[in-house]
């Protein structure tokens, strides 16, 4: 499986991109390593095997995917504080793979979003950083996951808009709209605090 950070993102940090492609066919026998590519990979550009990151059950069936985690930028760039605030498809592993990577993870680069006005972001901020996982053989799986993680964060910022207005019965709500368990679980606990 090829897996790809698509980029940092958040209220106003974003990087740009991993995309991690493997095999997907497990059944088949393939044990073609995974490729990691991305300005904020800062691991090996190889694993040996394709489910070194990649989630078993999304080989078995076939599934390519992605993953939004919230960090906090630490020193030196890298990810700390991760946590999954979306993912699709549900619950095929893809965000549990994608807190496997947290420690190889740095917000250096966010030219992939500038088209959200994403900019690296610095020392303690938040930003949000996407994952991508692609079949190695799904050549239009990039381009399209990147168009799904836009239209994400499109939908999230007016909610995140909301819980800064102290708006949380309404932020919940429309985080509860967009169909993501996690964000939902994130919204409502920004708002506890």
């Amino acid at each position: 499986m090829r897996f790809e950070r698509v980029g940092l993102a958040s209220a106003s940090a974003i990087g740009g991109a991993i995309m991690l492609f493997a095999c997907l066919a497990a059944m088949s026998g393939c044990a073609t390593p995974e490729t990691i590519e991305g300005q904020n990979w800062a691991g090996s550009p190889a694993t040996p095997l394709s489910e070194t990151y990649t989630p078993q059950q999304a080989m078995r069936k076939d599934v390519d995917g992605w993953v939004m985690l919230r960090c906090v930028a630490g020193p030196e760039h890298r990810a700390t504080g991760c946590v999954v605030i979306a993912e699709f498809p549900l619950g095929m592993g893809f965000g549990d793979a994608a807190m496997r990577m947290t420690d190889n993870i740095r917000a250096a680069d966010a030219s992939s979003f500038a088209e959200l006005g994403a900019r690296v972001p610095v020392v303690g901020e938040r930003f949000d950083m996407p994952l991508v996982f692609c079949e190695a053989n799904h050549p239009s799986c990039a381009a399209q996951k990147h168009r799904e993680v836009i239209a994400f964060k499109m939908q999230e910022v007016p909610v995140e808009r909301l819980v800064g207005a102290r708006r949380c019965a309404e932020a919940i709500a429309a985080a509860d709209q967009i169909g993501q368990p996690a964000f939902v679980r994130f919204i409502a606990s920004r708002c506890a605090t």
